[in-house]
C-alpha cells in the first residue's frame, strides 16, 4: 500500500482518514480538535490481470481478437485504459506469438508486466476426420471376387494413401495447404476404393 508520511501529534489521542491521495488525522490537543493533514507517498506499482486465458492455439488463415487485459492501482484505481499492448501476432505464419501488457501509474510506478502466449497452429480436424474414416473403411473391407469384397490389391493401394496422409499430419513443416491437398488426395482415393467394391449382377444390391 502507499506509505503515509508521518506527523507528529505528540503522543494524543488521533484519527487517520484517507482522501484520495490526502492524510487526514484529527487529534486532541490542549482540550481542542486539531487537524493535520499531508501526501501519500505512491510506492506501489499497478497490478495487470489477463482476461481469458495465458495461453492459447489459433488457426493459421483464420483470425485472432486478443481479450486484453484490466489494471488495477491502489490510488488510481482502474487505469485499464492506460495499458500498452503489443501484439505481434501474424496470423498467416505459423508460430509462437508472445502478446504483452504494460502500464505505469500516475505516480510513474510500472506493473511487473503480463504475457500471453499466442500459438498460430495448422488445422487438422479434417484431415484426422479423414483418416479415421478412411482407416475404419480400410480395417473393416476384404478383398477376393465375391459380391461385397474389393479388388484384390486395392486395399495396398488405399493404405498407401492413407499413409501419406498420415505423414503429411505428422510432418512439422506441413503447411495448411499441403494438409487440406491431403484431405482432397485421400478422399480421392476411398471413392477409388469404393469403386473397386464386386457387386452382384443386378444392380442396386451394395452401396
Amino acid at each position: 500500500a502507499s506509505a503515509p508520511v508521518n506527523i507528529d501529534v505528540n503522543g494524543a489521542n488521533s484519527v487517520t482518514a484517507l482522501n484520495g491521495t490526502n492524510r487526514f488525522v484529527y487529534f486532541e490537543k490542549e482540550g481542542k480538535i486539531w487537524l493535520a493533514t499531508n501526501k501519500l507517498i505512491d510506492i506501489m506499482p499497478p497490478v495487470i490481470t489477463l482476461n481469458g486465458n495465458a495461453s492459447v492455439d489459433v488457426y493459421v488463415d483464420t483470425s485472432y481478437d486478443d481479450a486484453g487485459a484490466t489494471a488495477l492501482d491502489d490510488l488510481d484505481g482502474d487505469i485499464t485504459s492506460e495499458i500498452v499492448a503489443v501484439n505481434p501476432v501474424d496470423i498467416h505464419t505459423i508460430g509462437r506469438y508472445n502478446v504483452t501488457y504494460d502500464v505505469s501509474d500516475i505516480a510513474g510506478n510500472p506493473a511487473v508486466p503480463v504475457t500471453r502466449i499466442v500459438n498460430v497452429i495448422i488445422d487438422l480436424r479434417e484431415l484426422n476426420a479423414a483418416i479415421a474414416a478412411a482407416q475404419a473403411k480400410h480395417d473393416s473391407s476384404f478383398e477376393g471376387t465375391l459380391t461385397g469384397q474389393y479388388a484384390l490389391g486395392s486395399k495396398a493401394s488405399f493404405q498407401l494413401a492413407i499413409d501419406l496422409a498420415k505423414a503429411v499430419r505428422d510432418d512439422a513443416a506441413s503447411t495448411q495447404s499441403q494438409v487440406n491437398d491431403g484431405v482432397i488426395a485421400l478422399n480421392q482415393t476411398q471413392d477409388f476404393f469404393s469403386a473397386t467394391l464386386v457387386v452382384p449382377s443386378f444392380p442396386n444390391s451394395y452401396n
